[in-house]
């Protein structure tokens, strides 16, 4: 095991940046109390640690938006008011481009493979845009918290203070990001994001990362690729759904 332990930005115990692992059983009382932290308590450590982590990163965190801010895309959906305007063009664009190529005649073999792609989508539209720090709670705590907790369940429990100790909060902080940022600190959380949504080939795409290699091959993300940033929408490299107006 590394030795010449340092404190570590959330006064965790660190080593050469990585997390240290356990040799054997808990023996310091601040381990054995880590350690008997219920879920609920764990939760709200990882959610501080994660916000925290962000502020010493320098990025901002958003404060809810008044009404007066947003306007409705559509299905009660609102974004700011210029990003909204610009989301109902790009929609009635991507609409109107799906209903041409699957019904008019391809030019080719490489037009007639996008038709066909074309006359497999059923519906294109937007699962998510605006989130208040309430929705984004909701979200983070019940949603994305449980799973990430279980998928990180076996790493956890080698780690020094065991599964809910101060090593698995540094943990479970660096496995959420790229993933799920704390509550306002998304682009959502400013109303400058959108996340889309289709139907495609018997199958339903949304927010979901294990689908982002089959997003990537959707007509409606090929279609984003070329079209979105006329009007102003740029992808997030992490997540073919998502894309903010800039």
């Amino acid at each position: 095991m590394p030795t010449g332990r340092v404190p570590g930005p959330l006064g965790l115990t660190e080593t050469s940046g990585r997390v240290i692992k356990s040799a054997g059983p808990l023996r310091s009382g601040a381990s054995a109390a880590a350690s008997r932290l219920t879920y609920e308590e764990f939760r709200a450590k990882v959610l501080e640690a994660a916000i925290l982590d962000r502020f010493r990163k320098g990025r901002r965190r958003f404060p809810d938006l008044a009404a007066g801010d947003l306007s409705v895309i559509e299905k009660g959906k609102v974004m700011r008011q210029g990003a909204a305007a610009n989301c109902i063009r790009l929609l009635a664009a991507a609409r109107r481009d799906l209903a041409t190529e699957q019904m008019g005649p391809p030019v080719g073999l490489a037009a007639q493979q996008h038709q066909n792609a074309a006359r497999n989508v059923v519906s294109i539209g937007i699962g998510s845009a605006y989130r208040s720090h309430e929705e984004e709670t909701r979200i983070w705590k019940f949603q994305c918290f449980p799973t990430y907790y279980k998928d990180t369940g076996s790493a956890r429990e080698t780690l020094v203070g065991g599964a809910h100790g101060n090593a698995a909060v540094a943990y479970l902080v660096d496995y959420f990001s790229g993933r799920k940022a704390p509550p306002g600190f998304s682009n959502h959380s400013d109303g400058r994001a959108v996340d889309f949504i289709t139907t495609e080939g018997g199958k339903d795409y949304g927010p979901h990362g294990y689908q982002r290699k089959a997003w990537a091959r959707t007509w409606l993300h090929l279609w984003l690729v070329q079209h979105a940033m006329e009007y102003r929408f740029h992808p997030l490299a992490t997540e073919e759904w998502h894309w903010d107006y800039h």
